[in-house]
């Protein structure tokens, strides 16, 4: 749970290693509930809430959010 609040955490800041952390540690959980759950239906809600999640953090309008800022070139010639 801390791995999951760290990565919300840095998403909301627009840290890109955030969102990465998110889906990496969220599949592994999925992974694994599906290899020990003996009820596997009941993780289904959860699997389509987490591939919502994912299709929603790397549209193109995600991508843009987390992309470093580009430095503002406003600044007189040296």
């Amino acid at each position: 749970m801390l791995l999951t609040v760290t990565a919300g955490i840095a998403m909301l800041k627009g840290c890109n290693w955030g969102r990465l952390l998110y889906v990496v540690w969220s599949g592994f959980g999925m992974l694994f509930g599906l290899a020990t759950s003996p009820m596997k239906m009941a993780m289904v809600p959860g699997i389509v809430v987490y591939l919502l999640f994912c299709f929603l953090l790397y549209r193109p309008a995600a991508t843009a959010y987390f992309q470093p800022a580009e430095p503002a070139d406003d600044a007189p010639g040296m």
